[in-house]
């Protein structure tokens, strides 16, 4: 990150500009969709006098984007329609409808009772359970609620990347560019089918502008970074949050480096070549009078020259910013220096400290649950689903080697995990070439962390990962290596903006050159795609549509080409150089008047044109990835099962080769397709109708649960009988069938009791529940451990006189002809705390009260430290906001 440099004079600036200049900067005041300050953190660039795009204001574009939002998803919005597309239907929905109804029942959603026996729900972090704008899906109906929250944090996401780009490049149009290739790109809009990672994109912008800027301002800043780092921590998209602050990281750490950025000769020369242009065109409106007598020429207004001369002053200080001088205290440069280290350093362990503590609520329950997790065990080591050896040709033919997935969405062969990386093809020309020709450390940095993190996403298959994974091995606690490529297309829109930034402020001395340059770039674009086709043609995979890849790959070379005559077309209606071409030609007011007729028309239009472009590259880029199904499919319906299974009694099975096969097939109607597989409770389907199963999907599982599944579902042959009697099985998916199911009798209650107890290591426990012969009615295995605790080992005669069952607790009254135990067919973890009589002890002979609580006390502890440092840090608010009130004496 550049230095900030002469910050006061750069905000005297604006402040004193007049209301002609303020119009020309893009506002008439502080823009007020950025955070406060951030045009006055950077100094201003130098502008053109009215440079392209200067409308697209940040009022303008959210309001444009939302537009584009509500026009591509219109059936969604008005509530006919609804997404449903993988994780959204059979993950992010139901998990949103579980949480809805415990919180109108007044409860924390701690525990999930109905999939795989029982699993914590809060500690799980994705479920968006502690998310403050979950509210929008909790107060509102759904599934309208959950769309309108997923599209929200879209358009969310887009004004961020505005905000940061804006703040960067002080160009509205480049800001837009941004802005546009960060909401539509194939991430972002795959990304939509999971409500916490939209909703930690959405915050992943703000959250860099605000941090980068934290460690320079203090203060207030610092407060507000906290809060939308905490929000983002809230969201739950472990991946995207430690991808976000790995980004910060580096930029703090560039920003603490003591370097001066010193330009390339090309660029001193550019600054000092536009400031002399701008010199000249003031003389020529403000001439002095003539050596051979003749009266002067024309006088420009008072606006008209107050502008010249401020816009010269901007184009010496940019050049002085660029050529920092020795501080102005007193001190050295070395000192100087450290002290900013110093000072980065300190506000960026308070920021990190901040954040943390005002997520304690959610990261210690994550963090306990991540440890007896199969993650934190180390289950996850390797390189699964990582972008295919062939992955970066996607960049620019996003179909090439891809097939036909479900409802005509495409896929790769490798990974699962998106259905597109894809951030455009004229996104990724402007970035390359604002590596190659931006003069920007920010610049240079993007392109080194867009080009690492391709690699990462390679996998093993792109050497980095496994050096960095034998480095630091947690690294692993990130499943899929594909993901890394969240970074790319963060990184891509911002450096296309530095592109077009660098576009609108050519001089006439590289004008001709960026030109050059930048058609060089799209024709070697033009030319790898053409030898992709070739390769696609000569050498396809077996699932290739070479129809749909040829016309993928000629649709992205005609909008390259359209793209960049657009881009030349801004180059050539802006930027000092156009300035200074004019009063060269003839030095009168009515000379310099913009030039007229289609050309110019065309030239007014590229800023609109170019942009409307890149949003027609990503929507053309494959087929529609966010197919909708009928809201309806939502909706309550009855059940056939008989009995119907319920937590506390029974539960239902789907068979593997019923999941397999709703892992590969779909029907073609998506409505249809959804209520077949809700029907047959695939996935996390089962929720929706409150039906207890032995499956679902999640992130984290405890490792007593993966080994259970693993004896269900590791093995082609039947599950154990006795296995399935114990786990209260009740119904099984009939064989050969998918939505049929076939009762089981034999099955036992989740509550049973009175079974001697064998006492053996996980091992033998294991193998025993595999035994055929297994009989749970006699005989309870527990762990040597648990030997000291327990003195009644005999069988007894147990009878269940009521039960009484919610998600987090169990009230049973119990009668034993004996002193003995009562076992409970469910997920065992330490916060589950049972009392029998109110008395931590053994069940004894005649009757009893037994009590069963799931009570968290990391999350009680951690929402005390949230709500502590959250009050902490309103008082602090204020007291920054009264000093900077107080006037200076």
């Amino acid at each position: 990150m550049e230095p900030v440099l002469h910050r006061d004079s750069g905000a005297k600036l604006e402040e004193n500009a007049t209301p002609e200049r303020r119009a020309l900067l893009g506002s008439d005041g502080p823009d007020p969709a950025l955070p406060s300050n951030a045009r006055r953190s950077d100094p201003p660039a130098s502008r053109s006098p009215s440079a392209p795009g200067d409308w697209l204001t940040p009022r303008r574009f959210t309001a444009l984007l939302a537009v584009l939002i509500g026009v591509l998803f219109a059936g969604v919005l008005v509530g006919s329609q609804s997404f449903f597309f993988r994780d959204f239907g059979y993950f992010g929905y139901p998990l949103a409808q579980f949480h809805r109804e415990a919180f109108w029942r007044g409860e924390w959603p701690l525990w999930n009772p109905l999939n795989n026996f029982g699993l914590p729900f809060l500690a799980q972090w994705n479920t968006l359970t502690l998310y403050p704008l979950s509210l929008i899906y909790l107060l509102l109906p759904l599934p309208w609620s959950l769309n309108v929250f997923c599209l929200a944090h879209l358009l969310l996401a887009g004004a961020g990347m505005y905000a940061l780009a804006a703040h960067w490049t002080a160009r509205p149009l480049a800001a837009a560019v941004a802005g546009l290739a960060f909401a539509f790109n194939g991430l972002t809009l795959h990304c939509l089918m999971w409500p916490n990672n939209i909703a930690a994109l959405g915050w992943m912008p703000w959250l860099v502008l605000l941090a980068s800027r934290a460690v320079n301002e203090g203060g207030r800043t610092l407060l507000l970074a906290a809060l939308v780092g905490a929000l983002q921590m809230l969201a739950g998209a472990p991946e995207v949050i430690l991808l976000t602050w790995t980004l910060i990281a580096t930029l703090w750490l560039v920003a603490a480096l003591p370097l001066g950025v010193r330009p390339s000769p090309a660029a001193a020369t550019s600054a000092r070549t536009e400031a002399l242009a701008i010199s000249e065109h003031h003389t020529a409106l403000n001439p002095a009078a003539p050596e051979d007598g003749r009266t002067p020429g024309v006088r420009p207004s008072p606006a008209a020259a107050a502008s010249a001369r401020t816009e010269a002053l901007e184009i010496s200080q940019r050049h002085t910013a660029l050529n920092p001088a020795a501080p102005e205290d007193g001190r050295t440069p070395g000192a100087a220096a450290a002290r900013r280290v110093l000072t980065i350093a300190a506000r960026a362990f308070a920021l990190v400290g901040l954040v943390a503590l005002l997520s304690a609520a959610q990261l210690l329950p994550f963090l306990e649950l991540l440890g007896a997790s199969q993650r934190g065990s180390g289950g996850y080591a390797g390189s699964e689903w990582p972008m295919p050896a062939w992955g970066w040709a996607n960049l620019l033919v996003p179909l090439f080697r891809a097939f036909p997935s479900h409802h005509g969405v495409f896929a790769q062969t490798t990974q699962h995990w998106t259905s597109s990386y894809y951030a455009g093809i004229g996104v990724l020309v402007l970035a390359l070439w604002a590596a190659v020709r931006v003069r920007d450390r920010r610049a240079w940095l993007l392109a080194i962390i867009t080009a690492t993190s391709l690699l990462l996403a390679l996998g093993d298959a792109g050497y980095l990962y496994d050096w960095v994974h034998r480095v630091f091995p947690a690294i692993e606690v990130m499943r899929y290596p594909v993901k890394f490529v969240l970074l790319a297309d963060f990184a891509l829109p911002l450096l296309a903006a530095l592109g077009v930034a660098h576009l609108l402020e050519s001089s006439p001395t590289t004008s001709r050159t960026d030109a050059r340059s930048l058609l060089a770039i799209g024709a070697a674009a033009l030319a790898l795609i053409a030898v992709i086709l070739l390769i696609a043609r000569l050498h396809p995979l077996a699932d290739d549509v070479w129809s749909a890849t040829w016309q993928n790959g000629l649709s992205r070379a005609v909008l390259l080409g359209l793209i960049l005559a657009a881009c030349l077309a801004l180059r050539r209606s802006s930027g000092p150089g156009a300035r200074a071409a004019r009063p060269q030609v003839c030095p009168t007011p009515l000379a310099d008047a913009r030039p007229r007729g289609l050309k110019a028309a065309l030239q007014r239009a590229a800023p609109l044109l170019l942009l409307l472009l890149l949003l027609l590259d990503i929507l053309t880029h494959m087929p529609w990835q966010n197919p909708t199904a009928a809201a309806w499919v939502y909706a309550p319906r009855e059940v056939a099962l008989d009995p119907r299974p319920r937590h506390g009694e029974s539960r239902a099975m789907v068979s593997r080769a019923a999941l397999m096969e709703m892992h590969t097939s779909s029907i073609n109607d998506p409505s249809r397709d959804y209520l077949f597989k809700r029907v047959a409770l695939y996935d996390n389907c089962n929720v929706l109708d409150a039906l207890p199963k032995a499956d679902g999907v999640f992130s984290l599982y405890l490792r007593p649960q993966a080994d259970i599944h693993r004896l269900l579902y590791g093995s082609t042959n039947a599950p154990p009988a006795g296995l399935l009697d114990f786990l209260g099985i009740a119904h099984l998916t009939a064989p050969g069938k998918f939505v049929e199911w076939t009762p089981r009798p034999g099955w036992q209650p989740t509550a049973t009791g009175g079974q001697r107890i064998a006492f053996a290591p996980d091992e033998q426990i294991l193998a025993a529940l595999a035994n055929p012969a297994f009989d749970s009615r006699k005989t309870v295995f527990l762990p040597p451990a648990a030997r000291a605790e327990i003195s009644a080992t005999n069988a007894a005669i147990v009878r269940f006189l009521a039960q009484q069952w919610s998600a987090a607790s169990a009230n049973l009254e119990v009668e034993a002809s004996a002193p003995t135990v009562v076992v409970l067919a469910q997920t065992f973890h330490p916060n589950w705390r049972a009392t029998v009589n109110d008395r931590a002890v053994p069940v004894p002979a005649g009757k009893s009260r037994l009590a069963l609580t799931y009570r968290d006390d990391r999350f009680h502890a951690g929402l005390g430290i949230s709500a502590i440092t959250f009050a902490a840090c309103a008082a602090g608010w204020m007291v920054a906001g009264r000093r900077r009130r107080t006037p200076d004496l």
